[in-house]
């Protein structure tokens, strides 16, 4: 929405394992998402902006992790 707003998803799917046991599967398998927020830090300089993203992806561990980042382009 208008370079201001990003979404993103995914989804993984493991089609094997070495021995079929769980400790051999894959950490990350299923649903993935994540968002992004993009501000311009001047009316002036369009090119330089800051950027909020946030990212979810299901695990074998912990229900899943989050995982946030601040990106600056100067």
């Amino acid at each position: 929405i208008r370079d201001m707003f990003q979404v993103r998803g995914a989804y993984r799917v493991a089609l094997s394992t070495n021995d079929g046991s769980i400790d051999n599967a894959p950490l990350y398998t299923g649903l993935a998402a994540g968002a992004s927020l993009i501000l311009p830090l001047s009316k002036e300089k369009k090119t330089n902006k800051v950027a909020f993203d946030y990212g979810y992806r299901v695990s074998k561990f912990f229900n899943g992790t989050h995982n946030i980042g601040l990106r600056i382009n100067l």
